[in-house]
């Protein structure tokens, strides 16, 4: 005897359909069959995932705190790259770059935005690297020479042609043949401020400007 596996009751061990239920005995272990299969398989799924959920706890355990640690390292190292950066910048003497305001400062703030000067006189200073010279009636300047282009007075300076002057400027004071340096000049005039601009007969670019605050000298 065996019992029918959908209504219990006990039929013959030959019997190939259920007397009671008429259940078709074949289909119904080949369904129990598929049925414990595929609990065997969901119980092995089940497993795996455990284990994937388990090491992926165990790779956070491992490397998290370094990754934490790294990523702290490089905000701190951000954060002192930018303080450097601000503490220079403000340690750092204000860059002019118009002549101009030169006339505003006196001496030992010239000094202090430029450093220590070549003093070629009592009253002549000069910066070769930045290519200036200043003339100084005591502590105040009186005249400025620009001898390369890191500086600029009106917009314009040395390099420049005399007709890139004049689009800028407008036509000038003055314009012709200067006897006592034997060069080209053009003559500006502004307000308290006279701009000299030499250039040779035979270089079509201005080699110097001088910057002459006529108030100063008169005095």
């Amino acid at each position: 005897m065996k019992k029918c596996p959908l209504c219990q009751k006990d039929i013959s061990l030959l019997a190939s359909k259920c007397r009671f239920c008429d259940a078709d005995l074949n289909n119904v272990q080949t369904s129990s069959k598929q049925k414990d299969s595929l609990i065997s398989e969901e119980k092995t799924l089940k497993k795996e995932k455990e284990l994937l959920i388990n090491n992926s706890q165990k790779n956070k355990q491992v490397y998290t705190p370094k990754k934490i640690k790294l990523s702290l390292k490089i905000i701190i190292g951000f954060i002192l790259i930018f303080l450097g950066v601000f503490i220079y910048l403000k340690i750092q003497p204000t860059k002019i770059k118009d002549v101009d305001a030169f006339f505003q400062l006196n001496k030992s703030e010239i000094i202090k935005i430029l450093g220590e000067p070549k003093i070629l006189d009592g009253y002549l200073y000069e910066y070769e690297e930045d290519g200036l010279r200043f003339i100084f009636d005591d502590q105040q300047v009186t005249a400025i020479i620009l001898f390369t282009d890191n500086y600029y007075y009106q917009n314009t300076k040395t390099g420049m042609r005399f007709d890139q002057i004049k689009t800028i400027l407008g036509n000038p004071l003055y314009e012709g043949y200067d006897e006592q340096t034997e060069m080209d000049i053009l003559v500006y005039q502004f307000d308290k401020i006279e701009a000299y601009y030499y250039q040779q007969s035979n270089y079509q670019t201005v080699d110097f400007i001088s910057i002459i605050n006529k108030t100063r000298i008169s005095d």
